[in-house]
């Protein structure tokens, strides 16, 4: 099965990226776009889905099946995952054994790091990803941009090609550990 690369960008740096990723990888390319960002009143929204954390509803085109290895790829709004990111990690949650994430940024103030990000879209995924990428602007501006590129696709593919994947597997939802244990216990006769 082919990888994918599944990214949101709203201004065209995650785009960008994605696309030569997807290209060195040999991958498919799904874009995430986030329709309630649009119009007169997005921006408005996009600001409030940052600070409460929100998650918005997303489109994927093309849908996404199950894959060898999915990357994902994100902008970092306020050093901060874009809430669309967090959708669509959400969606795609077990469709891969394998997932790579990366994050383009400004990484200009040191007071908001991108690696919170990162580890905010690990925890979004359920799953301990392959391995995170951080393209800074001033990276991506410069002559070294597709060498960058590259040495995180061949990362990718050497840690595919020793990683075996793992299943997500199915969190019971709706009952405490304690009465999914009370429930597995068995009773002695005669008492309920």
């Amino acid at each position: 099965m082919r990888p994918a690369v599944v990214y949101y960008s709203y201004t065209g740096k995650t785009k960008s990226v994605a696309i030569e990723l997807a290209s060195q990888l040999g991958a498919d390319l799904i874009e995430a776009s986030c329709p309630a960002y649009d119009g007169l009143f997005g921006k408005l929204r996009q600001a409030w889905d940052v600070i409460s954390r929100g998650h918005p509803p997303i489109r994927l085109e093309p849908m996404l099946d199950a894959r060898d290895l999915i990357v994902v790829g994100a902008p970092v709004w306020g050093a901060k995952a874009a809430p669309p990111v967090l959708s669509m990690l959400l969606r795609i949650r077990g469709k891969s054994g394998r997932i790579a994430l990366f994050v383009t940024c400004d990484g200009s103030v040191p007071t908001s790091p991108p690696e919170p990000a990162l580890d905010e879209m690990e925890r979004a995924t359920g799953c301990r990803v392959l391995t995170k990428q951080v393209f800074r602007k001033k990276e991506l501006k410069s002559e070294d941009r597709g060498e960058l590129i590259l040495e995180f696709a061949d990362d990718l593919k050497f840690r595919m090609s020793v990683v075996t994947p793992i299943r997500p597997q199915p969190v019971a939802v709706g009952r405490s550990s304690v009465e999914r244990a009370n429930l597995a216990t068995p009773r002695p006769s005669g008492t309920q």
